[in-house]
């Protein structure tokens, strides 16, 4: 397994993967590139970046999905862990955090040979499926392992959240 030190390097690797295993899906999946420095983070947010969206994005039939990357061991404020899940929430068909290029293999491939060939598009539905992979997390369980912090920042650690699997 390869190791990462940044998470751009582990977003390229996904992107240059989905465009070789899926050239006939060219334009499906974007990037948000929201990764850089202060001055030029609110040159965008002037120009229409939106804070919490996910790093991908991916539509396939009319499922919508974000899949906000993350690399198991980094720091994160936990304000903007919220952001992004609730974005997730509320405004994909099926959003997930993922940690892992196998991860992300899991549920492109997932979605590409069977949830938007039945457009079964429901974060309930997709749950069951991806918990099992390690890569993978909720944005509920997410959530509701930030609600219960009292710090302001946390380190990335799937094992952190699943705890909160019978929460929600």
């Amino acid at each position: 397994m390869k190791k990462y030190t940044h998470e751009h390097q582990l977003q390229a690797d996904c992107v240059i993967w989905f465009a070789n295993k899926y050239p006939s899906l060219r334009g499906t999946l974007w990037g948000n590139f929201a990764e850089q420095s202060v001055s030029l983070a609110s040159k965008k947010l002037s120009l229409g970046l939106i804070r919490g969206l996910p790093d991908l994005m991916f539509r396939l039939n009319g499922v919508f999905v974000g899949i906000e990357l993350k690399l198991p061991g980094t720091s994160h404020n936990i304000a903007h862990l919220v952001e992004q899940a609730e974005w997730m929430q509320n405004n994909t068909d099926i959003g997930y955090f993922c940690d892992s290029f196998s991860g992300f293999q899991y549920l492109i491939t997932h979605i590409v040979e069977h949830v938007a060939k039945r457009r079964m598009a429901t974060q309930g539905t997709m749950l069951e499926y991806y918990l099992d992979h390690d890569g993978l997390c909720s944005p509920l369980l997410v959530l509701n392992f930030c609600r219960s912090r009292k710090t302001k920042t946390t380190t990335w650690n799937k094992n952190n959240f699943i705890k909160f699997v019978n929460d929600f």
